[in-house]
């Protein structure tokens, strides 16, 4: 898009901002991430929105939320009298807290929003409160530890002018699809996650999936599920918001094309908590 600054009329593309005058740097350079829900995490994708925060090199990263599955606590499962047999909540946790240790290397500067996977734990807890100090999610994966800043799911993130939400929230008294209520609630320049694909609508940018397309409870072939990430720059207070899709582990970005190279690394195969280690089940048979 083009907009008005007080240089005069100015686009962004990547990682610059360009103008009649010149071409500049961004004030601001920040990767937007989300729907991780790991251990149902996609590699490949990790793999690939590594490679390109690299190049991009951000300022900050925000994780717009549902970055735990949570599965071993899922309450659609257990309000139906189910079980869950083939979840731990100390595997679910330790690759958890293995890849965002990893993906805290993106930027200086990193936002965890919590998601309505996130919110497993507490409607859990709400039942079973001596469980509270436990079952956490900032306890779980040390959040502090690493270093993230979080983010009720219910408030709203903002750097600047642009505000960032998971998406998963009411927005009582607002009509339409979950973009546009976000947009008439907050005003444009908003990301979200949670509908896990990218689309734009009145200002507002939803960001794709990092996890996997297939969570076996949706039809994985005839879903609308695309995974992605998404940019942000800021420049002399306004913002450039771009979505991003990552189409059968390709994305062609700035005349590159990036695909995995090492995804496999970002399984670990065993955990250590305090004095006790264990390994971890193979992905193949969670």
């Amino acid at each position: 898009s083009i907009k008005k600054t007080s240089k005069g009329f100015a686009t962004s593309y990547f990682d610059k901002i360009i103008t009649a005058k010149g071409v500049f740097n961004p004030d601001k350079k920040i990767i937007v991430t989300g729907d991780l829900h790991c251990d149902l995490h996609d590699p490949n994708i990790l793999d690939i929105q590594e490679q390109i925060c690299k190049d991009y090199k951000p300022d900050v990263h925000v994780n717009v939320g549902d970055t735990m599955n949570y599965y071993s606590l899922n309450h659609h499962i257990m309000d139906r009298g189910g079980f869950i047999l083939n979840k731990t909540i100390i595997d679910e946790s330790a690759r958890t807290y293995f890849v965002l240790s990893r993906i805290k290397k993106w930027a200086k500067e990193s936002y965890l929003i919590h998601g309505n996977h996130e919110r497993f734990a507490g409607d859990f807890i709400e039942k079973f409160p001596q469980f509270k100090g436990y079952l956490d999610f900032r306890f779980v994966c040390d959040l502090e530890g690493i270093g993230y800043k979080s983010i009720d799911i219910k408030n709203v993130l903002k750097i600047g002018t642009a505000k960032f939400i998971h998406g998963e929230i009411r927005m009582y008294g607002q009509s339409g699809s979950k973009l546009e209520k976000a947009s008439r609630t907050f005003g444009g320049d908003i990301f979200i996650g949670h509908i896990h694909r990218p689309e734009i609508r009145f200002g507002c940018f939803s960001v794709g999936l990092t996890g996997l397309l297939d969570h076996e409870y949706n039809e994985a072939e005839s879903s609308n599920w695309m995974q992605g990430l998404g940019m942000v720059n800021q420049w002399m207070g306004v913002n450039w918001l771009t979505t991003i899709g990552i189409e059968d582990n390709t994305c062609i970005l700035n005349g590159k094309t990036y695909n995995p190279i090492y995804p496999e690394s970002w399984t670990p195969s065993k955990y250590r908590s305090e004095e006790h280690t264990s390994e971890l089940q193979s992905p193949n048979t969670i």
